[in-house]
């Protein structure tokens, strides 16, 4: 994993880290899939990155967590938090909510893999294995980008 500390990616020019794992997903042993709050199809409840790894483990038939990462906002109401944008996990649509201007990461399929905004997630939604939304990519039509007002949303496990 090589860490990248030179990117500006808000109106502050303040720097984030950015953090790449380089790996080959046509590999059939390496795959992208969704975590959530103890493995669970769930899009409500909040547990650290590092704290969803053991479930994941244990649901996972020949397989190990190597990497993890934040990727949605989320909500507080009435005592439980909820992510703000859509969540598709093994082919399950867990929560269908991708407001304008959020975004989302998605395994389709056909195993091709596709960051996107509102229009396209809708018009696809139902291909989706995997998918989590969030406002603010990193990268974006393969363009660096930041976010449109200017705030940061630190990912940290």
């Amino acid at each position: 994993m090589k860490q990248l500390c030179n990117y500006k990616l808000n109106t502050k020019d303040e720097n984030m880290a950015l953090y790449i794992l380089d790996i080959d997903l046509s590999d059939p042993k390496l795959s992208i899939e969704v975590g959530t709050r103890n493995d669970e199809f769930t899009a409500s409840g909040v547990q650290t990155v590092m704290n969803m790894i053991p479930f994941k483990n244990n649901n996972s038939y020949e397989k190990e967590v190597i990497a993890g990462i934040n990727g949605d906002y989320f909500s507080y109401t009435n005592g439980t938090f909820t992510a703000n944008a859509s969540v598709i996990k093994e082919g399950t649509i867990v929560r269908d909510n991708l407001s304008s201007g959020y975004k989302y990461f998605g395994q389709l399929d056909n195993k091709t893999y596709k960051i996107g905004e509102q229009a396209e997630y809708f018009r696809l939604k139902y291909k989706f294995n995997e998918l989590i939304g969030g406002r603010y990519p990193l990268i974006l039509n393969g363009v660096i980008s930041g976010s449109d007002d200017g705030s940061t949303a630190p990912r940290t496990a």
